[in-house]
């Protein structure tokens, strides 16, 4: 019993391995467009795979900054 399956999951794994034939055709296509939403303000899509990492182990809250810090940061 156990030879059969292991034979079955041994025929099995190359036909999991081929290429798929025809391709797929995404009918939503998500295209980012620019919108403003009800208040008038825009709305921001972050796609940036670090940013969390950012958020939590970098970035910190605006009081921790010196003034001549931020004006240097804005002047660049």
């Amino acid at each position: 019993m156990k030879n059969i399956v292991l034979v079955l999951l041994l025929v099995c794994i190359p036909f999991s391995c081929f290429s798929q034939d025809t391709a797929r055709k995404d009918k939503e296509q998500q295209e980012m467009k620019p919108s403003k939403n009800d208040d008038g303000e825009w709305e921001l899509t972050v796609i940036d795979t670090q940013f969390d990492y950012f958020l939590n182990a970098v970035a910190r809250p605006i009081s921790q900054y010196t003034e001549s810090y931020l004006k240097t940061k804005t002047h660049f």
